[in-house]
């Protein structure tokens, strides 16, 4: 009898590590390498199911860390007019997603990227997702848009930052 509670012991022990596994090891998904035109996967890492036909240079990331959280990143090249287009599209279609039809987007032009060093350590340490390609060249300015007057990360909602100079469209949700 006392085995059998050992054994018990061991198999209740063992059943709440794997729990704890699934509950703390991230889900990645993401692209193995720059993805030269849209692919369905890419597609499926939109808001809006859609990039634009001259996307180029695709890159994703899913994550997901049990409870812990999520997140959704990707970056493509494009020309700049489509980049904001795009933007727009993308909040539109959160809006309609996650039925916040009250969330007002802000826009910020002639700014720096969101998505520094810091940022992408974060990235990496909450959901060992490398997300390298998400840091634009230093000195980089373009537009952000998201929905916090101050620039910040909400969580759940995206951040898009689209950089004019090189013409890179980065979009970021985390939850």
């Amino acid at each position: 009898m006392k085995r059998l509670a050992i054994l018990a012991m061991v198999l209740l022990l063992m059943y709440v590590g794997s729990l704890y596994r699934q509950l703390t090891s991230p889900s990645i998904s993401a692209a193995a390498a720059f993805l030269p035109a849209a692919t369905t996967d890419a597609v499926n890492h939109t808001e809006s199911q859609s990039l634009p036909a001259s996307a180029s240079d695709i890159c994703f990331v899913s994550a997901s860390v049990g409870m812990q959280g999520r997140l959704r990143a990707y970056r493509f090249t494009a020309p700049v007019s489509d980049l904001h287009s795009h933007a727009m599209t993308e909040l539109a279609a959160f809006g309609s997603n996650w039925s916040q039809p009250n969330a007002t987007p802000f826009i910020r032009s002639n700014v720096k990227s969101p998505f520094d060093a810091e940022y992408l350590a974060f990235l990496k340490k909450s959901f060992d997702a490398d997300a390298s390609w998400l840091a634009a060249p230093l000195n980089t300015k373009g537009t952000i848009y998201n929905f916090d007057a101050n620039l910040n990360d909400v969580p759940r909602r995206p951040t898009i930052f689209v950089d004019e100079t090189n013409g890179v469209l980065y979009f970021v949700v985390t939850d």
